[in-house]
């Protein structure tokens, strides 16, 4: 009798999907893979804005130490009489 060759040969018993529970596994995975981007970037974002936090504030030491900036008070201007 002869052999008859398939066109595709059978998957091997380890390659065969188990269906929802890997579909279950692959969502798993995703949303941790999600939850654990968002929460650097949520992190990365917080050290920015520590940054730009540390920079306002020695910028106000810069101009209240300078004279410049918010806190200057108004310089009265004289006026010259016209000739």
């Amino acid at each position: 009798m002869a052999r008859v060759q398939r066109k595709r040969p059978r998957k091997a018993a380890a390659q065969v999907s188990n269906g929802p529970r890997t579909r279950w596994g692959m969502l798993l995975v995703l949303t941790l893979s999600v939850a654990g981007a968002t929460g650097y970037m949520r992190m990365k974002a917080d050290q920015n804005l520590e940054r730009v936090r540390q920079e306002n504030v020695a910028i106000a030491a810069m101009e209240r130490a300078y004279g410049g900036g918010p806190t200057r008070r108004p310089q009265p201007v004289a006026e010259v009489a016209p000739s």
